[in-house]
């Protein structure tokens, strides 16, 4: 009978349905359970993988992998402090180890379940497992126990009884070329991280020509998916998007990478600059997610010192010899110095038969090292014939050299790690991996790409390179601007630069803004262009020509303006020892003219389309629609989360521009925000414009007989309805209507209410004594009145309430 329903839960998914609830349990009760042949769970795979899944499918996929086997649980004390990282798979991606020292040397808690190999990427188990005695197939009490001991966390695979159907579906991707499947990837991950039962999870997607994921889009929409999913369990997500189109450390291979590993948790600079950066970087985001530091700056400072203290060391040693490493051995590993990956090979008992060195073909600089060429013969060296095939730790590669490097003809640039002869073949492989140029690459400072700008807590592309890269648009240098970029960068903005491709990412973490985004830069050119051809052919003489170096220059000074206050605007160019500075001077920057007539006519939407007189904000929805959704991407807020009305001064002429004299700006736009009670993060957010753009707020939901204030409060809620979120509001939005829909909806309310919605009459007529307050309930929703002294004389203040929160004053 199961055979048969699953027959035609195939017919389904190839017809186009979509699986219910009940379809996904079926599927992953079949898979755990071993009644299903390969051939039909690689149809389910490929089915999968060609016909997709929605984002409910996905969520209910997950659940059901999660449920079908053991969990592991947490006291509510420690619940916080759990936490974990995972990657989608890179050449020389040793980020885990290195991260579970530091982080449990700093307090936190990381039960690591990782992988084996999965396709031309290496697993992390693998690599750990390079350490003689090391025991990566703990028991759940194994897990538990470690843990909640003073070790902090383990590295392990899943146990026989963990999230089972993850187990045989991840064995077959790889054998029917599912691997790429958003679905099946996220499923994947996030069921083995919520059987964890961590509270934070960093997640790294990988692009390019060595990830799964081959373009920015692909890992965009995979992060997407891993977010919204994480999202669902309640779990705070942070999804970094990095580029893998070389590898991100220096070793390649099992053993190696282990080495590399304890030389980051050394300290100094014997390990790759790349690893260390992504390794603090990451491990910082999880500090401040657990409140153990403001900010993610402070967090990757606090991991750097804890490789320099050598506390992570000595957590990294506690590790090993709890997973089984003898304490002889583990105090080798974890002795503090600068060693060698030979070094470390030697201690480890993992000497490779033969070590050879490859030697540049040419002389020049380093422009690119492939590392997906790299990752499959290093795939090969590690199975020689010798063992039959069999998994070899010792093998793999050394670069000696990175993008940027000078080198010269017949000088060694990998050192290689192997058992079997080398064949030509593989020499040849080997050598056609490094690519040598004439002159030094532009963007030799090869930093990662990391931009979470679909992320569920607040991290976007943060590494930057700003090396003099010369526009061929106009042949100018960016070191012209290099001084005013500098003075940005201070102030947490960051340019990132990536070859031709120059993409502004980043934005001040603590406002919570993107950046720009990259679509919108490539089209600030040739849509500012559009507008100003019809000037130049009605009105102008002047050369207006615009290009992408002078754009970059020019927000750079609208920018640096928001941040540095002067009263008007000629004493930015100022040359006065009072208000001048350096930053704005001609031969720096842009000059003050050019920057006033190219402000005029930028524009970063398409003028020439066809006008959508129903959206009063079409010309800047790009950017609002970015901020929003990068807002809601980056961070997954508390369960407490405010409501509110903000005012952003614009003094000219708009049809909506709101006075409001109560207000700071009191001329303006008004803002309604969705922001973290306890931080102020601003999570969503809309704009009151004309009639009919606010008559399309609460879309999507049946908001019944709603007011308009109230459904401002269910437009900016809407994606959190159901999660047990507690919102506080004003008077404004607050009334009973909205408390009892709130409330079906499994969200609580709080706020002070106006005496004429909802609040009962004999609450009303009430006589209370100064400083006291009284309160009635019906059902789950709580009326409280309170009598408050002020210098004038008593104020009165209602409340309501649906869960307990003002009852309790």
């Amino acid at each position: 009978m199961l055979l048969l329903d699953f027959s035609e839960l195939l017919e389904k998914k190839l017809s186009g349905e979509r699986w219910s609830e009940e379809d996904v349990k079926l599927l992953v009760r079949l898979v755990s359970s071993g009644r299903l042949s390969g051939q039909q769970i690689g149809a389910v795979l490929m089915l999968i993988f060609t016909k997709g899944m929605d984002a409910e499918e996905i969520v209910q996929l997950t659940s059901a992998m999660t449920a079908s086997g053991e969990t592991l649980s947490w006291p509510d004390s420690l619940r916080p402090l759990v936490v974990d990282k995972h990657s989608t798979g890179g050449v020389g991606d040793m980020v885990s180890p290195p991260m579970v020292a530091s982080l449990t040397a700093l307090g936190l808690k990381l039960p690591m379940i990782s992988g084996r190999s999965l396709g031309h990427t290496g697993g992390t188990i693998d690599k750990m497992e390079s350490i003689p005695g090391f025991n990566a197939s703990l028991t759940a009490e194994q897990m538990r126990g470690a843990v909640m001991s003073d070790v902090g966390g383990f590295i392990a695979g899943q146990t026989e009884a963990m999230v089972p159907a993850d187990r045989v579906l991840y064995a077959a991707r790889s054998e029917t070329a599912t691997i790429r499947s958003v679905p099946l990837i996220t499923s994947s991950i996030l069921s083995k991280k919520a059987a964890e039962g961590i509270s934070a999870l960093v997640m790294d997607v990988k692009f390019g020509r060595a990830a799964f994921m081959t373009t920015f889009e692909e890992a965009r929409i995979l992060a997407e998916s891993i977010e919204q999913t994480g999202r669902g369990y309640g779990m705070k997500v942070i999804v970094f998007i990095t580029e893998m189109e070389r590898p991100l450390a220096r070793c390649i291979g099992n053993a190696v990478e282990v080495a590399e590993a304890l030389q980051v948790l050394n300290g100094g600079d014997a390990a790759s600059a790349g690893l260390r950066e992504l390794v603090a970087r990451q491990s910082g985001c999880l500090l401040r997610l657990t409140g153990k530091v403001a900010t993610d700056e402070a967090g990757a400072a606090a991991v750097r010192n804890s490789w320099s203290d050598g506390s992570a060391l000595k957590a990294m040693r506690r590790i090993l010899v709890n997973q089984g490493v003898s304490e002889a051995l583990a105090d080798k590993l974890c002795e503090r110095g600068q060693f060698s990956v030979q070094e470390y090979l030697s201690r480890m008992g993992r000497e490779p038969l033969s070590v050879t060195q490859l030697s540049s073909p040419a002389s020049g600089f380093v422009s690119d090292i492939d590392a997906l060429s790299l990752a499959k013969i290093c795939h090969q060296l590690s199975r020689p014939e010798r063992l039959g095939g069999k998994l070899d730790h010792s093998t793999g590669l050394e670069l000696l050299v990175v993008k940027g490097d000078a080198v010269k003809q017949g000088s060694p640039w990998v050192t290689v790690y192997h058992s079997d002869p080398l064949t030509e073949r593989q020499r040849q492989g080997i050598d056609a991996c490094l690519q040598v140029t004439k002159e030094r690459p532009q963007d030799a400072v090869d930093f990662l790409d990391d931009s979470p700008a679909l992320t569920s807590d607040n991290s976007a592309s943060e590494y930057a390179s700003i090396d003099g890269e010369v526009d061929e648009e106009d042949g100018q240098s960016d070191v012209e601007g290099s001084q005013v970029e500098e003075a940005l960068i201070e102030n947490g903005w960051n340019f990132v630069q990536e070859g031709e491709d120059s993409r502004l990412r980043d934005a001040p973490e603590f406002l919570g803004v993107p950046g720009l985004n990259p679509d919108l830069l490539a089209q600030a050119p040739e849509n500012t262009m559009t507008r100003i051809e019809f000037f130049l052919q009605h009105f102008i003489t002047s050369d207006l020509t615009m290009h992408r170096n002078e754009v970059r220059k020019c927000l750079a000074i609208v920018l640096y303006m928001g941040l540095v206050k002067k009263p008007e605007l000629h004493m930015y160019w100022s040359t006065g020892d009072f208000y001048g500075g350096e930053y704005f001077q001609k031969e720096h920057c842009l000059g003050r003219d050019r920057f006033i007539q190219l402000l005029s006519f930028l524009r970063f939407y398409d003028c020439t389309a066809v006008n959508n007189h129903q959206d009063s904000l079409k010309k800047i929805r790009p950017f609002l629609d970015i901020a929003r959704g990068i807002c809601q991407a980056n961070y997954c807020p508390n369960q407490d989360v405010s409501v509110d009305e903000e005012l952003v001064m614009y003094k000219g002429r708009l049809i909506f521009r709101q006075f409001m004299p109560n207000k700071r700006a009191r001329f303006g736009i008004k803002v309604y925000c969705l922001t973290e009670a306890s931080t102020g993060f601003l999570w969503n957010f809309r704009v009151h414009a004309v009639k009919q753009d606010n008559d399309r707020f609460g879309e999507g939901v049946n908001c019944g007989n709603l007011s308009f204030s109230e459904k401002i409060v269910v437009e900016l809620s809407k994606d959190l309805l159901g999660l047990d979120y507690r919102i506080y509001c004003d008077s404004w939005f607050t009334s009973l209507r909205l408390a009892q829909f709130l409330l079906e909806r499994n969200t609580m309310l709080t706020g002070t209410v106006r005496v004429d919605r909802g609040i009962p009459n004999e609450l009303k007529v009430l006589a209370l004594q100064p400083i006291s307050h009284s309160h009635m309930r019906r059902g789950d929703v709580l009326a409280v009145k309170l009598v408050d002294r002020k210098a004038s004389g008593r104020k009165t203040v209602y409340l309501l309430d649906t869960h307990g929160v003002a009852g309790s004053t």
